[in-house]
């Protein structure tokens, strides 16, 4: 992470009671402290809360704190109605450069164990040599991967290969999903077969399913089938360093948008594996360095509407922006030099 941003996270925390003050709350007390709200300019004495224990501040009248979150620097940012950048500078320039600020405070967090304890299932391991039952992708697996515009060494660099047991996962392209330690904890898989224009499933024309199992043969399908994608995000392990380095991560929906995203040199990317953005996958992000966000979702109804969804959602961990491509197109359907094009144009 950027070390002036580090530092002013890290200050957010430890002199919170400080910046309080600074901001004008003279009655706070290192129990933080409780008034009327000064966002909205209210008259109820009990109406704003921060909570010195838990570092959020909530205003309970308005929810003040759903503009710009309700963290300290969200309460900066409330407070003088300014962007994140200039919430950052005011903590240099009112509390002081401290050289002995706890930099690495701001990446401890035991959020993930705890939401994994509260009956999420963490998702198990898997062993390695389950890739050695995947075959060598070729045929109609390497012709779609073609019309991607993917080489062969971008599919094994990925770990790709072919599936065809009698299994649902059958006559898919499958990709291991690995955790943030590189362990494989799941697979992606994505069926070889065009879309049935009559029932919406993805099998070959010369193929009945039972009635009512149609759309069970969906484009991607998630192995194991008890799979919790809401704590994985896809390509973690390998976009961490590049993350951490730039401070940046570009979110996609799915693997082979990673695939595109990676090849026009944008390696800070991660997949949610659908629309959704969980705190937990968040919070992966944060551990990783991330400060802003690039959401270059599908240009549908679907995507537009989750990008705005999660800038309203979290807004107050990351400054996020949206990469508006081509009317119905997703990054893997762009050439490397059009990804490339309308990903810059938009930094």
């Amino acid at each position: 992470m950027n070390e002036h941003i580090a530092k002013a996270k890290a200050i957010s925390k430890q002199f919170d009671i400080e910046i309080l003050q600074c901001l004008g709350f003279s009655e706070a007390t290192p129990a933080g402290v409780q008034c009327a709200c000064p966002i909205h300019g209210g008259d109820n004495p009990t109406a704003f809360c921060y909570d010195a224990e838990k570092k959020i501040w909530s205003c309970f009248t308005k929810q003040c704190q759903k503009k710009y979150g309700n963290d300290m620097i969200g309460l900066i940012r409330s407070m003088l109605d300014c962007d994140f950048n200039s919430a950052v500078n005011w903590i240099h320039e009112n509390i002081g450069v401290r050289e002995d600020v706890d930099v690495s405070s701001i990446y401890n967090s035991s959020s993930i164990d705890e939401y994994l304890s509260h009956g999420k299932k963490k998702n198990d391991v898997i062993p390695e040599s389950k890739l050695n039952n995947l075959k060598k992708i070729d045929g109609k697996p390497l012709d779609l991967l073609k019309s991607k515009n993917f080489d062969e060494d971008v599919f094994k660099f990925f770990e790709a290969g072919y599936c065809d047991s009698d299994k649902i996962i059958h006559q898919r392209i499958m990709i291991p999903i690995r955790s943030k330690e590189s362990e494989i904890v799941g697979f992606t898989g994505r069926s070889i077969w065009d879309q049935n224009p009559k029932t919406g499933g993805f099998y070959p024309e010369n193929f009945t399913p039972s009635e009512g199992y149609e759309k069970i043969f969906s484009k991607w399908r998630m192995y194991p089938k008890n799979f919790n994608k809401s704590i994985e995000l896809y390509n973690i392990h390998k976009a961490k360093d590049y993350i951490k380095e730039t401070n940046k991560c570009f979110i996609v929906e799915g693997a082979f948008d990673v695939w595109s995203m990676w090849t026009a040199g944008f390696k800070n990317s991660v997949a949610t594996m659908g629309t959704s953005l969980t705190k937990q996958q968040c919070q992966m992000l944060v551990e990783s360095g991330c400060v802003k966000l690039y959401l270059v979702y599908d240009s549908d109804d679907a995507g537009r509407i989750a990008s705005q969804k999660i800038k309203e959602k979290y807004s107050d961990m990351f400054e996020i922006s949206t990469i508006v491509l081509p009317d119905g197109k997703d990054p893997s359907d762009l050439t490397v030099e059009e990804l490339q094009i309308e990903t810059r144009k938009m930094l």
